[in-house]
């Protein structure tokens, strides 16, 4: 193991949390984005999350039932 592959696992590990490749290539010193493109890889846990919110916003929602319906349905 190399010092090399030290910091890029705790890149990774930062964008992963972080959520922003800007903000590790600041705290990392590089002044460009290129540089630190190879910390941006998706894991396939953050594939999955992404891919359930799209799923959650392509999904029509019933719409609200008004007070006096809930009452309604409430009292049977």
């Amino acid at each position: 193991m190399t010092a090399h592959t030290l910091r890029h696992t705790a890149a990774t590990w930062l964008r992963q949390e972080l959520g922003d490749t800007r903000l590790v290539a600041e705290y990392l010193g590089h002044a460009d984005l290129s540089t630190i493109a190879r910390y941006a890889h998706v894991d396939r846990g953050e594939l999955f999350t992404a891919a359930g919110r799209l799923e959650q916003l392509a999904t029509p929602r019933a719409e609200p039932a008004s007070q006096a319906e809930a009452l309604a349905a409430q009292a049977g």
